[in-house]
């Protein structure tokens, strides 16, 4: 029977992307595999040499999701003799031990892998092709002439508390909207705000009118909801890629270093719209209208968004 362990990062400090990756990842190879056991270990790098009681690496198949290991970690994890291992890249970070594939899903990442030999590139995975996804995120290609609805979305943490920063920025512009300072927005009313809130956001959020707020959202549910709403304002970490999933319009802005690479490839694309600080949203989202907010759907349209994913895992871990 197959077995597949997960080591990823999780924690006020590292949200939640690297286990949703991981959860996206076990999800995919459950349809494939449907016997396999999924195991999920989070923060292992602060603990390796003692392995939980159900933890057995010999033969098993390990994915590891951590910006905390390094050499020494993947080392001793070499040692156990798993059967295959995959590492999940944002960087192009020089730790990983030869045998290990590694995987980078952000769009165009084969720009951060110019230096490998020919040797390396046959281990490393890179492009939107590749990103772990749900079926669950689809496309909603209707564009509303006005914004009604406006998603917000800052990541598991949002350490920099970029949602209520948002929120109060964002009350205060349309309470100031008239017919003639907007035409992107129903001046009889603002529109609605959906702040998504992570499992570690650990601040008061204002109260203001049209605001709702969420918690603990399944996979399905958030798609629901981006599929309803007539753009977003997103962090740059995985969201970026469900929202291009269901072709939703967006205004990020960068809540992590981590995050500029991708963050500049769609803004290069042409698909979301790129603000530097909070204060450039606004200018940015009454540029946002039905015209360009067309276009954006349609680039998102075009993208491949992880259909070589499945063949890859099947080849990487022989199944």
């Amino acid at each position: 029977m197959e077995r597949f362990y997960f080591l990823y990062d999780s924690g006020e400090n590292a949200g939640l992307g690297h286990e949703m990756r991981c959860r996206k990842i076990a999800r995919l190879l459950d349809s494939i595999v449907p016997s396999a056991q999924m195991y999920f270990l989070p923060n292992m790098h602060e603990n390796l040499q003692n392995l939980p009681p159900h933890a057995d690496f010999q033969g098993a198949n390990l994915i590891v999701d951590s910006y905390f290991f390094t050499r020494a970690h993947f080392s001793t994890l070499l040692d156990f003799a798993p059967k295959a291992l995959l590492c999940l890249d944002d960087t192009n970070r020089a730790v990983y031990p030869k045998c290990a594939f590694v995987l980078n899903g952000a769009l165009n990442a084969h720009k951060l892998y110019e230096n490998l030999n020919k040797e390396q590139r046959e281990h490393y995975f890179c492009g939107i092709e590749y990103a772990p996804t749900l079926g669950l995120f689809t496309p909603n290609f209707e564009c509303k002439k006005e914004i009604e609805n406006i998603l917000l979305c800052f990541g598991g943490a949002d350490l920099q508390d970029f949602s209520a920063q948002s929120v109060e920025l964002l009350n205060a512009h349309f309470a100031s909207l008239t017919p003639t300072t907007s035409p992107t927005f129903a001046t009889t009313r603002a529109p609605t705000l959906h702040l998504v809130l992570g499992n570690f956001y650990p601040h008061a959020i204002p109260q203001v009118r049209n605001l709702k707020i969420y918690r603990n959202l399944t996979a399905r549910d958030f798609s629901a909801l981006m599929q309803s709403c007539d753009i977003a304002i997103s962090a740059g970490g995985g969201t970026l890629i469900e929202l291009a999933q269901c072709a939703l319009p967006c205004i990020m802005v960068e809540s992590a270093p981590n995050q500029h690479f991708q963050i500049e490839q769609f803004k290069a694309l042409g698909a979301f719209l790129c603000a530097k600080s909070l204060d450039e949203i606004l200018a940015l989202l009454d540029s946002a209208n039905y015209q360009w907010r067309r276009e954006s759907k349609a680039i998102l349209s075009t993208l491949k968004i992880g259909d070589k994913l499945p063949a890859l895992l099947q080849q990487i871990f022989a199944l």
